[in-house]
């Protein structure tokens, strides 16, 4: 049992370091539409 408990929290470990990773370095957001605002056509009179 012991051995799976290491393996187990050596897992654990590997996972909340790429979690904690993923959540500290957000860049670019999720939502990309935000970053891109077309310009709106001209009137043309």
């Amino acid at each position: 049992m012991k051995v799976n408990t290491k393996k187990i929290l050596q897992k654990l470990e590997k996972v909340t370091r790429i979690r904690v990773e993923q959540e500290t370095n957000r860049w670019p957001p999720l939502c990309k539409g935000a970053l891109h605002q077309p310009k709106r056509p001209k009137k043309r009179i």
